[in-house]
């Protein structure tokens, strides 16, 4: 393997549950901003709102901090809570 891949798998098993508390987060603001339309794909490329989405994501992540742990690493299960949380963010 190479430096760069082995530095990756190290940076993400030492940052597990900050990455899971991101990626449970991204869902939740997607579904609020495509709900709201707060930021309209017709007057903002796809681009620039992914960019905000992520932005607002970084702020909004330690939120999710305490539940990464608690979700199994399975692609059924993980699946299932990122319907949840997109369903929760489009209320």
């Amino acid at each position: 393997m190479t430096d760069l891949g082995e530095a990756v798998l190290a940076l993400s098993r030492q940052h597990d549950s900050a990455l899971m508390a991101m990626l449970l987060t991204l869902p939740r603001l997607h579904g609020f901003l495509t709900t709201s339309q707060l930021l309209p794909s017709t007057a903002m490329p796809r681009l620039a709102r992914s960019a905000c989405i992520l932005i607002l994501a970084m702020f909004v992540a330690p939120i999710n901090m305490a539940y990464a742990h608690a979700v199994p690493h399975d692609p059924f299960s993980y699946a299932m809570f990122t319907a949840k949380e997109y369903a929760i963010g489009m209320v």
